[in-house]
């Protein structure tokens, strides 16, 4: 993993239970119920930023590329989805939609892609601005397991970069599907904890 041909995906690491829970909400369900509903994905979904934010600092120290990628519906899908009454999550343009968790809150001169899919690649530059970085090696963390992560690690994949997914920097709303998931995901790339790969980034 050579620090100037490598990156780090920070994927959709947003705080998705307050945006939930707003929604929710917002729809006549009871703050109360809606929240403990959420409480072991949102107790998951800390320690996976917290380890993801292990993750940045050290990868910020050692000079690899930073790359953020965080959710958005467009205004006309919006506007769409109002208008056909769908009560679905809508994560709004702008910065006061959601909340990036402390640990893995952008600086100044990072790179950060907005998605309506949550997938990095498709309709992006990313791969394009990558390859201008000499970057080969990625090292991908963030939310879901089973949705934007999925996608953007096949992707990577199908590009050929060499993949390394965190596990435990990652998560989704049911702790057996993220399981489920990461022994699937063991087939196709290299899968590394937390310390694992700090371990690797340390030692060269």
């Amino acid at each position: 993993m050579i620090h100037e041909r490598s990156a780090l995906l920070l994927i959709n690491l947003i705080d998705y239970t307050d945006l939930f829970v707003k929604t929710a909400v917002e729809a006549g369900m009871p703050e109360v119920e809606v929240s403990e509903a959420l409480s072991d994905f949102d107790l998951r979904a800390r320690r996976a930023a917290d380890n993801a934010g292990k993750l940045l600092k050290v990868c910020r120290d050692k000079g690899f590329e930073i790359v953020h990628v965080q959710p958005e519906t467009p205004v006309e899908k919006q506007e769409n989805m109002a208008k056909r009454g769908e009560t679905g999550l809508r994560v709004p343009s702008g910065a006061e939609a959601f909340t990036v968790y402390e640990a893995v809150e952008p600086r100044k001169g990072e790179l950060v892609f907005s998605k309506a899919d949550g997938e990095a690649f498709t309709g992006t530059r990313l791969d394009f601005v990558l390859r201008n970085m000499h970057v080969d090696n990625l090292v991908i963390c963030g939310l879901m397991t089973d949705r934007g992560v999925l996608w953007s690690t096949v992707h990577a994949v199908d590009l050929g970069y060499n993949v390394v997914l965190v596990e435990d920097a990652c998560t989704t709303f049911v702790r057996e599907t993220h399981d489920t998931f990461v022994k699937w995901y063991r087939t196709l790339v290299n899968v590394k904890t937390t310390e694992e790969v700090l371990s690797l980034i340390q030692k060269q």
